[in-house]
């Protein structure tokens, strides 16, 4: 029922929801992609994958038997297999621990690899068990500065995992990748999802790289607000509002817009859409009519996207080095250090105490349909345009 009336207070703002059928072409996509990588990986011929997944799924024993795997071990062994040529006094540890303790000496050329993970966002990078990862601006933004003003870093490979987010957060982002871009080779590589604002700050790019299953595009913005006033009275709770100006209580939460206000706002969303198309116009040297023609909030693989000229280049992190480098004339082999550097705030090592990695994974899956829908719904602040894709795509 959440869904519903979700559905019918963002319609009533003028929104566009995507139809299933727009979502087939991806799941066919994805299932081609993972026939032909487990035929190439494994040595099956494509009929005989297709074969081996239409009888799945399977008990880890059948998973080996027929060859998708190669050996059933406990989680506690599997690092046995990485230590195997090393001495008994060898100890694994965390990659985040790794880098905070362990990161590159600041001497000599080199690359900078800077993490561009999360819901895009004002304000500082964070991460709180149980809840999607966010991309703060601030965060993003001291890192690009960085790149841009320290000598020592000839290139930077933009690495982008978002759904996108904030417009105004994701603007301020786009501007600095631009005065980056302007002053040294910058090369983005899009992991499962730059879309939206993910794909708003690729634009400035000097190359895009991303893997044929990335999920990227969805040029468009939307926004709109949720009136709970209702919910309110049911609850026998009263609302008084007072307020000076004609527009002084668009936004509240309480009542719905008027015939004037939903034209405004439609106005102002109408503008970021146009801003949108401008960034991309300006990054990819496409004209307006050719980039509105993919976008309007469609989303498309990275192989789509690479036929219709919103990605340079199919391939993963190596193959965005590689152009890094050469862009840089560095050598192949070059150092590389990751921006923004690791950060631990309290709540971190409070939540770390308290539960391991795979507990705090399982928040989400412990909260009922309902309150999950409402912490997405919360997400959605009123008079907050969004570069945001507006669904999720889960496939399995």
């Amino acid at each position: 029922w959440f869904a519903t009336v979700l559905a019918r207070v963002l319609g009533d703002s003028g929104l566009v929801f995507v139809e299933p059928y727009q979502l087939a072409p991806f799941a066919g996509d994805a299932y081609a992609m993972l026939v032909d990588t487990l035929a190439t990986a494994r040595g099956f011929a494509s009929e005989d994958v297709k074969r081996i997944l239409d009888a799945g799924p399977f008990v880890a024993e059948d998973a080996r038997a027929a060859g998708l795997i190669d050996s059933l071990v406990y989680d506690a062994e599997v690092d046995s297999f990485a230590l195997a040529e090393f001495p008994d006094n060898v100890t694994p540890s965390d990659f985040a621990d790794y880098v905070d303790r362990h990161g590159p000496a600041h001497t000599g050329h080199r690359v900078a690899l800077i993490t561009a993970s999360g819901t895009i966002m004002p304000g500082k990078s964070r991460s709180v068990p149980g809840e999607e990862n966010v991309m703060g601006a601030e965060t993003m933004i001291d890192a690009l500065r960085e790149a841009r003003t320290r000598g020592s870093i000839k290139a930077v490979v933009l690495r982008i995992d978002s759904p996108g987010g904030s417009v105004q957060a994701s603007d301020d982002i786009w501007r600095e990748v631009k005065r980056l871009a302007d002053e040294k080779p910058v090369i983005v590589s899009m992991s499962d999802l730059a879309a939206s604002g993910g794909y708003y700050i690729a634009a400035p790019a000097h190359r895009i790289v991303a893997q044929p299953s990335t999920l990227t595009g969805s040029i468009g913005v939307f926004g709109g607000k949720l009136n709970i006033g209702g919910l309110f009275n049911k609850a026998g709770v009263n609302i008084e509002t007072v307020t000076r100006g004609a527009h002084a209580g668009m936004m509240s939460p309480y009542r719905d817009f008027t015939a004037e206000e939903l034209q405004r706002y439609q106005q102002q969303v109408d503008a970021w859409y146009h801003l949108f198309v401008r960034r991309v116009v300006d990054g990819r040297g496409m004209s307006a009519a050719e980039v509105d023609s993919v976008g309007q909030g469609r989303v498309w693989t990275g192989l789509d996207a690479w036929q219709r000229g919103l990605v340079d280049t199919l391939g993963g992190l190596e193959t965005a080095f590689a152009l890094a480098r050469e862009s840089a004339g560095l050598e192949a082999d070059g150092p590389v250090e990751v921006l923004p550097r690791v950060q631990r705030h309290w709540y971190e090592d409070l939540f770390e105490a308290m539960l391991d990695q795979e507990q705090a994974a399982a928040i989400p899956e412990m909260m009922s349909p309902i309150v999950s829908a409402w912490f997405t719904a919360a997400r959605l602040q009123s008079g907050i345009v969004l570069a945001l894709m507006p669904f999720s795509i889960e496939i399995r």
